[in-house]
Parts: C-alpha cells; structure tokens; sequence
C-alpha cells in the first residue's frame, strides 16, 4: 500500500508499531510538553488526528524556542531522530486556536498514537521505579491539589470506620500502619473510635481523660499531604507503597484506601498489597479499597475502560501565587471560564474479584497465608477485608 509523504523507511516503522494509544480531547483540554520514553518506545512515534484540526507546540529543552504546528484532521504526524529524542511536543489546555490567521473555537477531537514497544528494554525496567504516568498524573497531582484536596476530604467512610471499630474491638492497643494516610482523617479518627469498656478504664484512671488513641502511623508519597498531617499532629512520614518503611509483621491493623487505584501496572498493584501483608502480624487485620469500574448507576461517573484519566477542579486560591504562573506559562492547566484550574488524576478501575486476586497472589508468592474476610462492593469502591493467619 502507498503511504504518501512518507519514507519507505518511515513506513516500515509505522508498520512495525504494535501499541496504539486513543484519547480524546473536549474543548479546553490538552496534554502537557513531553517526550515519550526513549527506553520503552521505538525511533517513531505517529500520531493520526481525527474529527477536528489542533495546534502542537515543541519546544527546545533549556531555551525558550518554541515551534508551533497546526495538525489537521486526518492527517498524520511522523515523529522522529530530534523530533522524537530531543524536543518535547504538547498541546495546551485552552478552549481555541489561531488557525490560519483566525482565532477558532475547538471542537472534539480524537487522536489515535502509534508506537513501537522495546520488549527488552521494557522487561527490563525496574518495577519499583514509577513510570511517568504515575510520576505526572499521581505524583505531580497530589503536590499540587494537596491542600485543596485536604479541604475537600474531611469524611470518613462508614465501612472503613466500622473496619476501625470492630479492629479495635479486637486488638485493643493496636499498632495501626495507614500506607496512603493523605490528609490523616483516618488516623484522626482513630481518637475517637476507643472501645466504650477501655474509655471507662481510662476515665477511671486519668479523672475524665478520654483520649486513649492507637499508636496509629501514617505514610504518604506526597510530601504536601504529610505537611498537612504533621500540622494536625499525626504521626506521620513521607514514603512509597510499595517500599513500606516499617519492619515485617509489627503492625495489628493496616489500611490502604484509595491507594492502589493509582498505580499503573499489575506487578506494581502485587508489591504494594505484598507490602500490606508484609508488615501485618499474624492475627492481624487489613483492609484495602480502590476504584471500581462498576460505578452506581446515579453516579457523576461511567468508565469505559480501566486505565482512565480522571478531572480534577481546583479554586486558584488554593496555588500559591508561584505555582499559578509557572502551570500558566508553561500551558500545563486548562482554566475554566469560572477561574477554576482543571487537572487530571491517573486511576486503573477494577473489575470484580481484580483486587481479590491480586491480593492473593501476592500472599501467595511471599509463602504468607492469608483469609479474605470480606469483599464487596460500596460506592463505587471495592473493598477487601482480610486477616493475616499463622503459618503452617
């Protein structure tokens, strides 16, 4: 087949791609400046624009030359040698264009990326590092809505709290590890949620002091929400799921919630909950929540597959005066006609039974032996309840 406009060399790398990537842009969104990775993806990257025309930005790292492109529809963008390694392409978040002179409203488009996958380079990533979809839409996301996040995250969940309570039913002195304590609600909490009986105990002894709390630690990979958590004196520190900073089977009770939903492949999802098991006691018990892909049929959501990209909306007066001018110059955020910053989150869904067996086989492989107590489905969340049982 005749490919016009294209090398016979460039069309053999077009047809040796073997992942393509399909995303959707409404008007006012974009994707920030980037370079795809040089170690997982081939000398070409391809690009087919559909359904409305869009202008690309490159720019040259450690200058200000920008080059600005317009991409029909249908048409194809071929990256590579300078194109693909050295400047970084990108389109900015905002609701028009200037095309040809004119200053045109966007419309939906739809673009279908075509790259190349280098098996051996991939299999040979190391899994504990965090790919850049993590490091730009989970990492990157939460330093920068921290505190706006903080202010929209106050409740606590009433199956998580009744886990709490039955745990300290349980283990009434207990050692709890929260692995993605965020703001710290559940840590917090757990002031609040001693026994009636061990209040009592205490009232007798401390004349009316009725703060007996767990020895409750939290970790969290954002260093904003750990500030936050240490300004409402929780104990708390920074650290990553998946390299948990306490010692093998200390802890009675450990959460994970709305954690594992955030990161990007399965082996990265079995070191984060082989962690969880890791550091629970035998006899101890856990609980981990994540997104579901089944959602409430009255719910603001409906996904359609399991890696999605997930709005965000933010007041500026939650960024410092700093952090607003640099996601502006740098056309990172799309602003909203009411001033509000629009941000995206990256989420893998869940399907049913997913968390559950990923659970297990990560038990599995450490040769631990756990019970999976409860499972089910609350609000558009999985939740797995599970206890840590003696070895044979």
């Amino acid at each position: 087949t005749k490919r016009r406009g294209l090398s016979a060399h460039d069309a053999t790398e077009l047809a040796a791609s073997d992942q393509v990537t399909v995303n959707e842009y409404e008007p006012g969104q974009g994707i920030r400046p980037h370079v795809d990775t040089p170690e997982a993806f081939g000398t070409h990257i391809s690009s087919l624009s559909l359904l409305s025309d869009i202008v690309m930005d490159f720019r040259y790292p450690k200058s200000t030359e920008k080059k600005s492109i317009i991409l029909p529809r249908r048409s194809l963008l071929v990256l590579t040698k300078e194109a693909r390694y050295t400047w970084s392409h990108g389109i900015a978040h905002r609701s028009f264009d200037c095309l040809h002179g004119n200053v045109v409203k966007r419309s939906r488009r739809v673009s279908l990326t075509l790259r190349r996958i280098l098996q051996t380079k991939m299999n040979t990533l190391n899994p504990l590092a965090a790919p850049a979809v993590e490091r730009d839409y989970v990492h990157t996301f939460y330093e920068r809505i921290a505190t706006h996040f903080s202010h929209t995250r106050w409740n606590t969940w009433p199956h998580v709290v009744r886990f709490l309570e039955n745990s300290l039913k349980r283990h009434p002195h207990p050692l709890v590890f929260d692995v993605g304590c965020g703001n710290g609600k559940y840590l917090a909490s757990l002031t609040e949620l001693v026994p009636e009986k061990a209040k009592k105990a205490v009232k007798a002894t401390q004349k009316g002091t009725l703060k007996l709390r767990a020895a409750a630690i939290g970790i969290d990979r954002c260093e904003n929400l750990v500030r936050i958590c240490r300004e409402r004196q929780l104990e708390s520190g920074v650290g990553d799921a998946l390299l948990v900073p306490f010692r093998s089977n200390a802890a009675d009770v450990v959460l994970s919630i709305a954690v594992v939903h955030h990161l990007s492949t399965r082996e990265r999802r079995k070191k984060a909950l082989s962690e969880l098991i890791r550091i629970l006691r035998e006899g101890g018990v856990g609980i981990v929540t994540a997104w579901a892909k089944k959602q409430p049929k009255d719910g603001r959501r409906e996904f359609k597959q399991q890696d999605v990209l997930v709005g965000w909306q933010m007041p500026k007066k939650f960024l410092d005066e700093r952090q607003r001018e640099k996601m502006e110059i740098e056309a990172e955020i799309a602003t909203s006609d009411d001033g509000r910053l629009m941000l995206q989150r990256y989420c893998h869904v869940f399907e049913e039974c997913e968390l559950k067996c990923i659970l297990e086989e990560a038990a599995n492989e450490m040769k631990a032996r756990i019970s999976v107590t409860k499972a089910y489905h609350d609000a558009g969340n999985w939740c797995i309840e599970f206890e840590k049982c003696k070895s044979n």
